[in-house]
C-alpha cells in the first residue's frame, strides 16, 4: 500500500496514526483504535510500533477491531472519563441554573490584598512607574528571578 492509500484508508476506518499527543486520548474516548509510532507512554489500549515497516500491519490489525484491543480501549476510557453517558451538556445546564437560582449575587468578593501584591512585586522588582522603569530592565529582572535562583 502506498502512502496516499494508507491515509485514505485511515480516514474511512476512523483509525488514528500518531506518535505522542493528547489527541490520542480524545480519540480513544470515542472507542476508536489508535496506532502509534514510538509512543512515549504505550499501553494495551493502543498498538505501538517501533519501526516504519510495522505500521502497515498494525493498521491492518486495528481495522479488524480485535475484541481484546476494543475491550482495553473501553476500560481505559471508562477509567479516565467517568461521564461518557452523553448527558454532560445537561449537567452543565443544571449547574448553571443552580448557580443562577442559589448563588448569583450572593457570593462575597475576594478581599483586595494589596500587601501580597506589593510583596510579590518587591520580590521580582516590578514597579511599572518612575524614572528608572524600562520594559527591558523589567524583563531581565523577572528572567533572573525565575531562572537564576
Amino acid at each position: 500500500m502506498g502512502c496516499h492509500e494508507n491515509v485514505e484508508l485511515l480516514q474511512k476506518a476512523n483509525v488514528l496514526l500518531y506518535d505522542s499527543s493528547s489527541i490520542i486520548i480524545e480519540f480513544l474516548f470515542f472507542d476508536k483504535p489508535v496506532v502509534t509510532y514510538q509512543n512515549t507512554t504505550p499501553g494495551d489500549y493502543l498498538i505501538d510500533v517501533n519501526s516504519s515497516e510495522l505500521i502497515g500491519p498494525a493498521i491492518e490489525k486495528v481495522l479488524n477491531r480485535p475484541q481484546e484491543l476494543m475491550d482495553n480501549i473501553r476500560k481505559f476510557s471508562d477509567n479516565h472519563q467517568h461521564y461518557r453517558d452523553g448527558k454532560s451538556f445537561a449537567r452543565i445546564l443544571d449547574a448553571v441554573d443552580d448557580f443562577i437560582a442559589n448563588y448569583k449575587g450572593k457570593i462575597k468578593r475576594k478581599p483586595l490584598n494589596l500587601f501580597r501584591k506589593l510583596q510579590t512585586r518587591w520580590q521580582i522588582k516590578y514597579f511599572p512607574f518612575g524614572p528608572h522603569y524600562t520594559a527591558g530592565k523589567r524583563t531581565n529582572t523577572i528572567h533572573k528571578y525565575l531562572f537564576n535562583k
